[in-house]
């Protein structure tokens, strides 16, 4: 079962998909580093930039509204506490992403239906072949997953790499004379 999700996706996280992203994500990257540039001192790389920009990407990907960010970001944060929210906050928040994704698969089907497709990941899973295409139930569940990890989980490793930078000066060097070692 977790090959046949698996490749459902897999040809949405290629290095060339990547690499046809670069210039907006460049884009996206500068705008938040404008933000940092004339915010209030000291900034928060991961609350200003990092998880910002995983988010910016999983859900331009998943062809969520941007504008959702403020209802999805709360529960995603529930839904990965440990300890910070009680059980039954966390069972409503999973059940509250399972309701939003739901709809916004449903959505998804309408516009394909009305000959209006989607350029996004979702509206891609909706149109596979027969043979490989993953359930309704399974795509919404598939969009929160990859919601949650597209973007919480990235956003601090990529915070990470950039302490691991900061903090080796060679490596600094290193990749400013050379960006393509990135």
């Amino acid at each position: 079962v977790h090959t046949r999700r698996r490749r459902a996706v897999l040809h949405a996280f290629t290095a060339r998909r990547a690499r046809q992203q670069t210039p907006w994500l460049r884009e996206v990257a500068e705008e938040l580093l404008d933000g940092l540039e004339k915010g209030e001192r000291p900034v928060d790389l991961v609350d200003g930039f990092t998880v910002p920009l995983a988010l910016r990407v999983i859900t331009e990907m998943l062809g969520i509204p941007w504008a959702d960010r403020t209802l999805l970001r709360p529960l995603v944060d529930r839904m990965m506490s440990t300890s910070r929210f009680a059980p039954e906050e966390v069972a409503e928040a999973h059940a509250e992403s399972r309701r939003y994704f739901t709809a916004l698969v449903a959505a998804r089907g309408a516009e394909i239906a009305a000959g209006r497709p989607g350029a996004d990941l979702l509206t891609e899973l909706l149109t596979a072949p027969e043979e490989e295409r993953l359930s309704v139930e399974e795509i919404a569940v598939f969009g929160a997953g990859l919601l949650m990890a597209g973007y919480e989980t990235t956003g601090n490793q990529l915070a990470m790499c950039v302490l691991t930078v900061l903090q080796d000066p060679a490596l600094a060097a290193r990749l400013r004379a050379d960006p393509d070692a990135l």
